[in-house]
């Protein structure tokens, strides 16, 4: 006669050793231990290799799409509901499990129910010994994966939706893991560099910035790394022709469905121009400020921009009450020293 205990059916054609291990210590409270299951969402099994039956509790049956009452203890019922090429991938697993000395083994695979829904799950288990030594019996555990599964997949089509649009931008795009390392790098910054791929992983695109610039950029990169936060930083970074080039690079961090940090994104682009404007702009700022002379400064739509000291002593007009008007309503029969930039 069959009984049941915390949700396995025991009875004389049942292994000893399989079901003992599989329940756990006759001094946990089976309600305590039903209850723990319970929250776990983890479902136990036991397998019997010689008659190819199966037990297993009502978690790891509803895993399966089965219908506990409707279950008649084949291992076949279970294995229907797995795709073929997991199936063997199965198979696979548990004959090196009882090959092995350990007789563990672990595996991931699809089921499918008859709503046509798709799960994935995680099997764990270890062969038992019987009488002769060998392997008689099995007992296990198995749970449902299929969120975490579906969150990797998520990441997986965003990351090559990231590497399709970098292959595709303009911008020097880099991809870095959770240890900072960079894994990838888009064409246009290997084209920029006039290097490989294996070349530039890791800390490989490091030595290509200014010696002068390098450590700045790395503690930055680092302190990146270690918070999580986003990162923002300017330095010379060496061409393919050998030239240094001013770069501006940005990333922002990767998180992982639980929030955790994966990595970082990030876009780098030449400003050399615009960094050659700004220090043509400054120069320029630096001699209109020491003049005597009174100098106003448009944009490229002819408003004011700035003035010196000098004009706003010479004119009585300060900036604020100028910045941004057209400069030839302030005309008068001052000299005014006029530069117009754009």
């Amino acid at each position: 006669m069959s009984s049941y205990r915390n949700g396995f059916e025991t009875g004389p054609h049942a292994s000893e050793t399989a079901r003992t291990t599989a329940i756990g210590a006759a001094d946990l409270d089976p309600e305590l231990l039903e209850l723990a299951l319970d929250a776990s969402g983890i479902g136990l099994w036991t397998a019997d290799l010689a008659t190819d039956t199966v037990q297993g509790d009502a978690r790891l049956l509803r895993m399966h799409g089965i219908d506990p009452a409707c279950f008649r203890g084949t291992a076949e019922e279970l294995r229907s509901r797995v795709p073929a090429e997991d199936r063997e991938r199965i198979r696979k697993e548990i004959r090196e499990a009882l090959e092995g000395e350990r007789g563990l083994f672990r595996c991931d695979y699809r089921v499918e129910h008859p709503d046509g829904a798709v799960r994935w799950l995680r099997v764990r288990g270890r062969a038992v010994p019987g009488a002769s030594g060998r392997p008689a019996s099995m007992v296990g555990f198995c749970e449902d994966l299929t969120d975490q599964h579906l969150a990797r997949e998520h990441l997986r089509e965003s990351e090559r939706h990231i590497r399709m649009i970098a292959g595709e931008a303009p911008v020097m795009i880099w991809v870095s893991g959770a240890d900072g390392l960079v894994e990838y790098f888009s064409p246009p910054w290997l084209e920029f560099r006039g290097r490989r791929l294996e070349e530039e992983r890791g800390l490989g695109w490091a030595e290509g910035i200014h010696p002068d610039d390098r450590e700045r950029v790395r503690a930055a990169f680092r302190a990146s790394a270690a918070s999580g936060g986003e990162y923002t930083c300017e330095y010379r970074l060496r061409r393919h022709d050998g030239e240094y080039r001013w770069v501006l690079d940005r990333a922002r961090p990767r998180l992982g469905p639980e929030g955790e940090l994966l990595g970082h994104v990030g876009s780098t682009v030449d400003i050399q121009e615009l960094h050659e404007a700004q220090q043509r702009a400054d120069r320029l700022a630096a001699v209109a400020a020491r003049t005597t002379n009174a100098v106003l400064i448009t944009d490229a739509r002819g408003r004011c921009e700035w003035v010196n000291a000098a004009f706003e002593r010479t004119t009585g007009h300060p900036a604020a009450e100028i910045v941004g008007l057209e400069p030839w309503a302030l005309l008068s029969a001052l000299t005014l020293f006029y530069i117009v930039l754009g």
